[in-house]
């Protein structure tokens, strides 16, 4: 019997590509692990957050609640949020909130809010409904009882 040759060595090529992908299925994981966490904790906090303003007679309500956005970003949209503080006598509503953080840049956030804003507050004397309007990304037009808030164009 002759002894058989031993098998050849990878090439270096062949093992840095090994090495590469290695590499790159750790690095998926563990950006797919820190997106989980995000997302648990941000929907951690917005509990708590809830249950602190029910612990003090207030009421805060997301309709139809969501957070998203995997893989790059941490997206929260809320349909229909609402406020009420019965001892107070003050409700608000408005037509949706948007939230996006990127993870790949923490501390930044961009937010979107979509009317109509609806603010009552009775003791106050305060009803105020801002309406969306179709101008300039949706900026909201203020009317506190019919009346216009805004500074009154000048005709030319």
């Amino acid at each position: 019997m002759t002894p058989r040759p031993p098998p050849p060595a990878p090439s270096r090529r062949r093992r840095g590509r090994v090495i590469l992908v290695a590499l790159l299925v750790v690095f998926v994981a563990l950006w797919c692990g820190y997106w989980y966490a995000t997302n648990r904790m941000v929907t951690s906090a917005l509990a708590s957050m809830s249950s602190s303003f029910a612990a003090r007679g207030q009421a805060v309500t997301c309709g139809e609640g969501a957070v998203g956005g995997f893989p790059l970003s941490l997206d929260l949209d809320c349909g229909g949020p609402t406020f009420a503080d019965a001892s107070a006598g003050i409700s608000a509503a408005l037509g949706g909130i948007t939230a996006s953080a990127p993870l790949y840049w923490p501390g930044s956030v961009s937010t979107a809010l979509t009317g109509p804003f609806d603010i009552k507050a009775p003791a106050l004397g305060l009803d105020l409904n801002a309406g969306a309007r179709h101008r300039r990304g949706g900026a909201l037009r203020p009317h506190q009882r019919g009346r216009d808030l805004r500074r009154p164009r000048r005709h030319q």
